[in-house]
Parts: structure tokens; C-alpha cells; sequence
């Protein structure tokens, strides 16, 4: 048999507990990972796959478990379970893989992903180049946070890429507020832009003429912005497409107003994140089980036509 190896992170003198060790996990790729029953036990919901029914006893000798995860997996898990930061960030497959095996050893995932701990992250610096996975597991396991923040990289895209496996993984309601995304980006944009500068009470200089020529140089500004892609538009080129306007401008309280605006705005969008209100929700949902039902009642009339639907009323409910 191959000799194991010594996790660098969880050794027998890595000092993780005011015990020492009294596991030796070992991945497939035999590293070694010197762990503590007590530990696990107080995370898993079901005593680690069943392997430990309670802890062992304390100065006795160490028991070895051979598991099917590769050490880049099981250094995810127990890093998780620690709670000790990693001292390089895992790959994402590893990352992955990990969560996946949480379900397996009744690690509670929605406990231990989440601002503040040591997975949280990984996932966020994943996000940046695999935003549509990283939101996919976000769904599945219900992790707001995450999925808030892997949104924000998700503004173009483009909803082919959102493969069957992504749906399935993410489930309905995060799949709707995936693709609810862009318009509601969008929407909230045009909100922030219909609001134009204030205006001031007309001045010998500055009449109801020269205001109203500003407003209708922003509308011509904001129609510019709006007929492009707005989902994922940068706050610099809101700036660059309404300062100019000022260019036009004598009237010293007119530009202030100009520039207080444009600053609101792109301070607004640099920090909005779309909230979906339940009752959207709701009629997503609703109209989604709508074209459901009527995809049912369609293949029961046929059954119904071809005699093969029960008749009676009891048997023949939906």
C-alpha cells in the first residue's frame, strides 16, 4: 500500500484543537488529513456519511478512514469545517466538488457559505470568471448573498448560455430572477434617468427658455444611453454622455443642478442592486404554471378522445 502523506494545513502538529487529532482522513490521492471527531461531529448532521457515531475517546488510538475525494476536495471540507482561512484560494472544480460533497458528509451548506466565512471568498474571486456556476449553486442551496454577487457579472449575459444543467441546478426561482435580470437593470436605469436636473424660479438671466432648452438636451443625452445595451452600462459612460451638456450652459445654479444630478445618478447605479418584490415573482411563476396547465389539459383531452382517460369523477380530477 502507498505511504500517505501530511496535509500541510491539517498535520498532526497544525494545533487546530486544544486536543490533538484522533482522525486520520485520507484522500484518494493518499493525503493525510489529521482531523478531530469532536469537530465533525459538531458540524455534520448525519455523523460524517455515517462513519463516526459519536467521538472517540480522548489519548486513544487513531482511526484511519479512506475516502473517495481527492485531498484538493477534502482540503475545501475541512477548511470549511474549521472555519480556517485558506492559505491559496482552491481551484474551482475543487471548490465545486466540495459543496456537492457537503450533501454527502451533512455539512449544512446554507451555515458555512456565507459572508464571513472561509469559502465565501473563493466563491466571490470564481465569480468574477465562472459567474453563471458560481449563481447556479447559489440557487441550489438558496444563498442570497452569493448569488447577489455573482449577478453582478451576469448583466450581458446571454440566456442560451443558461444550459439545462444551470436550470436544474439553480431551480425556478432563481432561474426567473436570472433572467428578469436585464430588464429590470434596465428598467431601473430609465427610472434614474427620466429624473432630470432641478429647476430654479426663472432670474433675469436665466429664464423658463434657457431651463427648457437644458431639459430637451437631456432628453436627446438620455435617449442616447437608453437605445444601447443598459443591463451592464458603466457609470462612466452615463458621466461622459451628460457632462457635455453643461458645455451649453451659462447659468452657474443650472450647472450645479446638472452636476448634483449626474452625480446621484451614477452613484445610484454603482451601488443599485435589483431586488425582485414577491408579487413579480408571483406572476413569473404564475404565468409559467399557466402555460403548464394548459399543456396538461391539452393531453388529457386527447386521452379523453382516444378513451384512454378515466371517466369518473373522482379519478378524472386534476
Amino acid at each position: 500500500m502507498a505511504t500517505s502523506v501530511p496535509s500541510p494545513a491539517f498535520h498532526p502538529t497544525a494545533n487546530l484543537d486544544s486536543y490533538p487529532s484522533d482522525i486520520v482522513v485520507t484522500s484518494s490521492d493518499r493525503i493525510a488529513f489529521y482531523v478531530h471527531s469532536r469537530r465533525i461531529l459538531s458540524v455534520s448532521t448525519n455523523h460524517f456519511a455515517s462513519l463516526l457515531i459519536q467521538p472517540l475517546p480522548i489519548g486513544g488510538k487513531l482511526k484511519v478512514f479512506l475516502l473517495g475525494e481527492d485531498s484538493q476536495v477534502l482540503n475545501v471540507v475541512f477548511h470549511t469545517i474549521y472555519l480556517k482561512p485558506f492559505g491559496q484560494s482552491p481551484s474551482p472544480v475543487a471548490v465545486f466538488v466540495a459543496i456537492d460533497a457537503f450533501n454527502k458528509y451533512g455539512i449544512p451548506v446554507d451555515q458555512y457559505i456565507r459572508p464571513n466565512t472561509p469559502l465565501f471568498p473563493p466563491l466571490l474571486a470564481h465569480a468574477a470568471n465562472d459567474p453563471l456556476n458560481v449563481y447556479a449553486v447559489a440557487g441550489q442551496y438558496n444563498l442570497y448573498e452569493l448569488a447577489a454577487a455573482a449577478s453582478a457579472h451576469l448583466l450581458a449575459l446571454d440566456p442560451e448560455d443558461v444550459t439545462d444543467e444551470h436550470a436544474v441546478r439553480m431551480g425556478p426561482i432563481y432561474l426567473k430572477r436570472l433572467l428578469l435580470l436585464r430588464p429590470a437593470r434596465k428598467r431601473l436605469l430609465e427610472e434614474l434617468l427620466l429624473q432630470g436636473p432641478s429647476e430654479h424660479p426663472p432670474t433675469p438671466q436665466c429664464g423658463v427658455d434657457n431651463q427648457r432648452r437644458t431639459g430637451r438636451q437631456w432628453d436627446l443625452m438620455i435617449t442616447n444611453l437608453l437605445s444601447g445595451p443598459t443591463p451592464n452600462l458603466p457609470s462612466a459612460t452615463i458621466q461622459a454622455t451628460l457632462s457635455p451638456i453643461g458645455n451649453h450652459i451659462g447659468c452657474r445654479d443650472c450647472k450645479a443642478a446638472l452636476d448634483e444630478r449626474i452625480q446621484q445618478i451614477v452613484t445610484n447605479w454603482e451601488k443599485a442592486r435589483v431586488r425582485f418584490e414577491l408579487p413579480e415573482l408571483y406572476i413569473v411563476m404564475l404565468k409559467y404554471c399557466r402555460k403548464q396547465y394548459r399543456l396538461i389539459l391539452v393531453a388529457q383531452s386527447h386521452r379523453i378522445s382516444q378513451g384512454l382517460w378515466p371517466q369518473d369523477s373522482e379519478n378524472a380530477r386534476i
